[in-house]
């Protein structure tokens, strides 16, 4: 493997944490109630350094995947941890849609039917990122 790719790839992965640390924050003082609403700024933010990260982490990916493409699409480790990322993407998509609600109204006020969605993400986004860690872990790590 190319060291610099995989130091650039493990710093994608810690811009992402950090984004992930920052709307977690936010969203759980949001629906304790300590924040009416989320600023649209902080929302903005949060969203793009996530996005970023995880963009990042695809690109490096993929470079690191392509010298060795026919080894790793036999290997179901490999192919899991995609299904988690293919998870992501499509779950930023829902994020950057379902994100502007905490903008506009306090978390109490939204009635369980709206909560649902958002519920759904955030463990869709926690089981998504645990798994391709956890994927990345087993295949490489051991």
């Amino acid at each position: 493997m190319h060291p610099f790719i995989v130091l650039l790839h493990v710093s994608f992965l810690c811009l992402a944490g950090v984004g992930i640390l920052i709307a977690d924050h936010a969203a759980f003082n949001w629906m304790r109630g300590k924040t009416r609403t989320i600023g649209k700024k902080a929302l903005f933010t949060a969203h793009w350094i996530v996005t970023t990260g995880l963009l990042g982490l695809i690109y490096t990916g993929l470079v690191l995947f392509w010298p060795v493409r026919d080894y790793l699409l036999t290997q179901p480790l490999f192919l899991i941890k995609m299904g988690f990322v293919a998870a992501l993407l499509i779950n930023s998509i829902v994020i950057e849609w379902l994100m502007h609600v905490a903008a506009y109204r306090p978390f109490k006020s939204l009635s369980m039917g709206q909560k649902a969605p958002l519920f759904l993400s955030g463990a869709i986004s926690t089981a998504s990122w645990a798994g391709a860690g956890l994927m990345a872990l087993l295949q490489f790590a051991f």
